[in-house]
């Protein structure tokens, strides 16, 4: 199901089905209300231009990832992730990052 108009998804050009963009709709309103959610992130083939796409890849980060509890269907694959903070010095510069 390909779809290079913009989305509202984060720029999700290519659906596996009907099925896993009505599913990732109603995943994200009820993400938005889940305070351990920090931010949902569509990766891979199905976010590129021009890539033939079998699945949509989300991350989520979470405050807890281990409270993430969501399952999505077999065309989705979802993994969660609790970002820890980072601390990097280099010539007097400091640079915190998540990752």
């Amino acid at each position: 199901m390909d779809d290079t108009r913009a989305t509202g998804f984060g720029g999700v050009r290519r659906w596996p089905t009907p099925h896993s963009r009505t599913w990732m709709s109603e995943f994200l309103e009820s993400v938005a209300r889940d305070r351990n959610a920090i931010a949902v992130v569509a990766i891979g083939s199905s976010v590129r231009s021009d890539v033939r796409s079998e699945d949509l890849n989300v991350v989520v980060l979470c405050s807890n990832w281990t409270a993430f509890t969501t399952h999505a269907p077999i065309e989705v694959d979802l993994r969660a992730s609790t970002p820890r903070p980072s601390v990097r010095r280099s010539g007097g510069a400091t640079t915190f990052s998540l990752g």
